[in-house]
Parts: C-alpha cells; structure tokens; sequence
C-alpha cells in the first residue's frame, strides 16, 4: 500500500524553491489494535495471552539492557549508551553531567521492511489549514458517528479555533444529499486550536452530515 507525502517548504537550506517531504500519517496504532490485528478468528492466541507476553517480552528486554547487554531481536537492536563529556581519565559517571540512555536501532525484519516502502505524492496541506481528527458524542460516547441535536459534542484536531465574530467561520454541518444550506454551529463552550464543545444544533434534521471547521 502506497504511503502518502506531501512537499513543504525547507526552511533549513538557502535555496528558495527546495522542498521537503513530510509523510501523511494517516492513523496511530496502540498495542491494543496490534493485538486485534493478531487475535483473528480461528487464532489459537486470546487476546490476553498476546497482551501478557508482550509484557513479559518488553520487562524481560528491559531488564537486560539495564544489566548492560546488547538485545538483539530480527525487529529491534536495544543497547545501554551514555553521553556527555568526562574531564579526564578518573572522572566518573555524574549524573548532573552525562546521561545513560537506552539505544534502539531497527532489526533485519524492519530494514527490510524499510526497503519494501511505497510512496505517492499527494497534495500539500497547509500548516495552517483546520483539520479535525476526533469527533465524540458526550452524551452516547460515540466516535466519530451518530450525534445526538441538543446534546454536546467534543471535537479534537489542529488548527481549530476561528474567529466568532465572522460568520462565514465556525463549524458546519453540511448535508451530503439535497441542497440544504449549512447550518452553522452557534452555541459553543470551548474554541481552540486543539478542541471545541460544542451543542449540536437542534434544527438538525435527521441524515448523514458532513462536520466541517471554517478558518
């Protein structure tokens, strides 16, 4: 599956029209979708086996490494490191001074993985362009699903907050069938860059609508 990029501007070098490419992550994986991913029907592992020896697996590494040793695994290469300057010959360890820390390094299996990537150009996103990622129902915990007229709704993303005054900016519901006009959102709670409360509209009718932030 082909992974997206976009090219931004590359204010590191003097060159006026370089470019960098900045990757479209498009979900973030927890070791709880992991598991769902391994757990599948007719599997022989629950997915609280798969949960317990994960645990068991990243003490056991950990423990190693803080004992001094290399972990070598086909995924990942994990090794104890320090780094600061030390005076001279009989100085020691100071941790004001120097830092140890835990070196992770990618195994066989991910360099591999690393050459077997796809990309595709898409289209550049503006930095400052809203783009909301999480939308909840507050009063029936649905994500990103029904919502419930006169109730609140939690929206998270970036780049969210607009200006109250201008009513050509704000949140809109827009209906995905017919013609009907945007109904704009005018009770809320909390505008923010990262989030806003809101009241879902009650002149709603019901539908499938298409929640839309205008900066």
């Amino acid at each position: 599956m082909d992974i997206s990029y976009s090219l931004i501007d590359n204010k590191l070098t003097p060159a006026p029209n370089d470019l960098r490419a900045q990757v479209q992550i498009t979900n973030t994986a927890t070791i709880e979708d992991l598991a769902a991913d391994v757990v599948r029907p007719g599997s022989t592992v629950t997915k609280a086996e798969f949960l317990a020896m994960y645990e068991e697996f990243k003490m056991a590494a950990i423990r190693r490494a803080q004992r001094g040793e290399s972990v070598v695994t086909d995924l990942f290469i994990l090794r104890p490191a320090l780094t600061g300057v030390w005076r001279d010959a009989n100085d020691t360890f100071d941790p004001q001074r120097h830092r140890g820390h835990l070196r992770l390094s990618a195994g066989t299996v991910l360099r591999q993985a690393e050459t077997e990537l796809s990309f595709v150009l898409v289209r550049a996103v503006s930095q400052s362009e809203p783009r909301p990622e999480r939308l909840e129902d507050l009063l029936t915990d649905a994500v990103n699903g029904a919502l419930t007229k006169g109730n609140l709704a939690h929206l998270r993303g970036t780049n969210l907050k607009y200006d109250p005054a201008d009513l050509d900016q704000g949140l809109f519901f827009v209906k995905t069938t017919g013609s009907s006009a945007p109904v704009r959102v005018e009770r809320v709670k909390k505008n923010a860059p990262s989030e806003q409360l809101f009241v879902v509209p009650g002149t709603l009718t019901a539908g499938t609508y298409r929640l839309e932030v205008r900066s």
